[in-house]
């Protein structure tokens, strides 16, 4: 299929224009041959593949695969076409030099979503053994060049043959500049190298921007269209290559450039005729794919077209505007038998097709292949490692986004998420671009709408989707941002029960040992607080939020207590007072209300015992050496309670937890000081109480 080329120069070795391709059943086919010998080639200048990152050379023009020159510049022996001119195809560099080998013909094996995928290694080294490419980027003003002659060409050669009132020759194929126009066009798409990845997209985005300004666009969808329709044999039964070069090399340039460019995926879509001859192509290629044995099975060309027109499908699948088109023209059945292919490939591109298309009650469909599912997801898994972040042609950005597409049905929710695509969808997250981010935070979100799945992203912090989410909430990009917040909104009430539970409990444990006030508010009508949270609201004057009562009343209640904080009134009077919980009038304008500490062993009589301890006790005890702190210990018989290393401030402390939290005092008795039976802990207690 290709063979190594290579260029040189007086100044320094620069990559060609094209790199070799990867080996896959889906890479680009230019249905040439390899060069056998050198007496195949024309007597004329051949065509050189022009160096990517040399500026001061012309655009590139060979195929991706360097075909031989006798098929570039003229259909096979037999196709009486007029050979063109070198200024039909390009000049080449000066004085390069080219190596044909026929020794790395490519195999097939697999199958790339895109046509002609790059080599995710950088060869710096040709295969048949040339000198070794210096590894090095463009610079802007290079880049620049680059792109500005590579457009110039582009749109001359598109403007020419449009242009063309005789667009065939007498045998039905297409006239030579459009043959060779094809070929251009297909080799493009790999042509720009050494550059971050965000300019090799944009690069290909604005050449499929090109081709549908100049209507170079509609003129590939009627060379499909009309080779196919014709047919492409000639009287004898033999392929012409006059015929299939123009086929597969359009086919391919629309595949590929429908990839990243939505106006182009979308124009494909609305072409007239052309969605329905890709429908043909599907339809007729089913009987001979899945033919048994001894049947008629495809020839090389109709498996090219069938895959390629697979992929391009999906391309079209991925632009919501295309949905119903697709729908309408029953492109649900022409897939629905591709599911089975043996070739995991095409099945995946076939179930990532219809996931954008199915609605609920079709479903099942995808859920009974989940196999599929876990093809997609591991092309997500290596995409990530790939530089270009692509596996057998998926980008990591379209096999997320498919993701999203399949989460859109309940039944695939609790799929995917048994497949582990959370963990995937949050690395992803961490590590891609703006593009990426959105997809996966947006499947994230369709992930979240299943009750089991919400219960499992909030019980598992590890999983690490919640703090995901928090962190990229404040994204500058503001379709990240919306989603992140749509996600978090989503898991509000499973939130409440676990994650933000655990970081208000936190806060208020934090508060505390500042000792600073806290004052709850009541942000929903009707909800009653139990656990540690009850245990404060219980204890403090609380400020109700919900629509009960009129906002502005609650919000000047709220600042004058504030006010009242910051004065100097909070629960630590000046030295001799007495530290009690703060006792406040209900107040129904307000909706506040406080609770005094009470000891349960009271709580039978309409008598509240209060605990208190003064703060002169609390300075006190502050200041205590060890030699008071033992025999605090040994008065109590405390020898045995495991608080011997405790300091006067560290018992000032439990004392003035056990007034102001409860909760939080044992809780630190079990978990801090390791307090697990009642004696021990009676002791400790009834110890603090004879302090006062």
């Amino acid at each position: 299929m290709g063979s190594s080329v290579s260029c040189t120069s007086n100044t320094k070795v620069i990559d060609t224009a094209f790199e070799k391709q990867e080996k896959s059943e889906r890479k680009i086919e230019d249905c040439t041959e390899t060069v056998k010998s050198s007496s195949h080639c024309l007597k004329s200048d051949p065509i050189e593949a022009l160096p990517s990152n040399n500026s001061s050379a012309p655009p590139p023009c060979d195929p991706i695969e360097a075909p031989p020159s006798n098929n570039i510049l003229a259909p096979p022996p037999g196709d009486q076409i007029e050979a063109p001119t070198l200024n039909d195809i390009v000049a080449p560099p000066p004085a390069p030099s080219v190596t044909m080998s026929t020794s790395n013909k490519q195999k097939e094996n697999g199958d790339d979503k895109d046509a002609g995928t790059e080599n995710s290694k950088d060869k710096g080294e040709a295969e048949n053994g040339e000198k070794k490419v210096e590894n090095e980027w463009m610079t802007d003003e290079e880049l620049e060049e680059f792109r500005k002659k590579t457009f110039d060409y582009l749109r001359d050669t598109a403007n020419e043959v449009v242009a063309l009132k005789t667009r065939h020759e007498s045998g039905g194929a297409f006239v030579t500049k459009i043959y060779n126009a094809t070929i251009r066009f297909n080799q493009i798409y790999f042509a720009l190298k050494k550059t971050v990845r965000e300019n090799i997209h944009k690069f290909r985005k604005d050449i499929a921007e090109l081709m549908m300004e100049t209507k170079y666009f509609n003129l590939s969808c009627e060379i499909v269209m009309e080779i196919y329709k014709n047919g492409w044999c000639g009287k004898d039964g033999k392929e012409e290559k006059s015929k299939t070069v123009p086929l597969t090399n359009s086919l391919i340039t629309l595949l590929n450039f429908s990839d990243g460019c939505d106006e182009y995926a979308i124009g494909l879509a609305n072409e007239p005729g052309f969605l329905d001859t890709l429908k043909q192509i599907l339809g007729d290629s089913l009987p001979k794919y899945f033919a048994k044995e001894g049947e008629p099975k495809l020839s090389g060309i109709e498996e090219k077209l069938m895959k390629h027109s697979l992929s391009i499908v999906h391309n079209m699948s991925m632009r919501e505007s295309n949905i119903s088109k697709l729908r309408d023209a029953d492109m649900i059945s022409c897939l629905k038998p591709y599911l089975k292919s043996p070739n995991e490939m095409y099945a995946l591109n076939a179930l990532a097709s219809l996931a954008g298309l199915i609605n609920e009650e079709e479903c099942d469909v995808i859920n009974s292949n989940k196999e599929i599912v876990m093809i997609l997801l591991d092309c997500i898994r290596k995409g990530m490692k790939d530089k270009m972040r692509r596996c057998k042609g998926w980008s990591c950005q379209e096999s997320v986004f498919t993701v999203k597409l399949l989460a859109r049905n309940d039944a695939n929710m609790k799929t995917l998420v048994d497949l582990g695509a959370l963990e995937l969808l949050v690395e992803m997250a961490k590590i891609g671009d703006d593009g990426e981010q959105f997809e996966s935070v947006s499947a994230l979100w369709a992930l979240c709408f299943d009750e089991d799945n919400q219960s499992l992203i909030t019980g598992k912090p590890e999983l690490g989707v919640v703090d995901l989410l928090v962190d990229l909430k404040s994204s500058e990009n503001e379709k990240i941002k919306k989603a992140c917040n749509g996600a978090l909104w989503t898991l509000r009430d499973a939130l409440k029960k676990t994650v933000v539970e655990k970081y208000k409990k936190i806060e208020a444990e934090y508060a505390f040992q500042l000792r600073k006030k806290v004052i709850p508010l009541k942000m929903e009508r009707g909800y009653t607080p139990d656990g540690w949270l009850g245990f404060i609201v219980g204890a403090k004057l609380f400020f109700e939020f919900s629509p009960k009562y009129p906002f502005e009343d609650k919000m000047k209640a709220l600042l004058r207590e504030i006010d009242g904080v910051l004065g100097g009134s909070g629960d630590i009077p000046d030295s001799g007072e007495i530290i009690k919980p703060q006792v406040a009038s209900v107040t129904e304008a307000a909706g506040a209300h406080s609770v005094d500490y009470a000891d349960t062993a009271s709580s039978a009589s309409n008598t509240v015992a209060r605990i208190s301890v003064s703060k002169t006790t609390i300075d006190n005890v502050r200041k205590w050496t060890v030699d008071d702190v033992k025999k605090w210990i040994v008065k109590n018989g405390l020898e045995k309670c495991g608080i011997s290393s405790l300091t006067g401030g560290e018992i000032a402390l439990l004392a003035t937890m056990r007034v102001e939290c409860p909760d939080f005092f044992y809780k630190c008795l079990q978990d801090m000081l390791r307090v697990k039976d009642l004696l021990t802990m009676s002791k400790i207690v009834w110890a603090l109480h004879d302090l006062s």
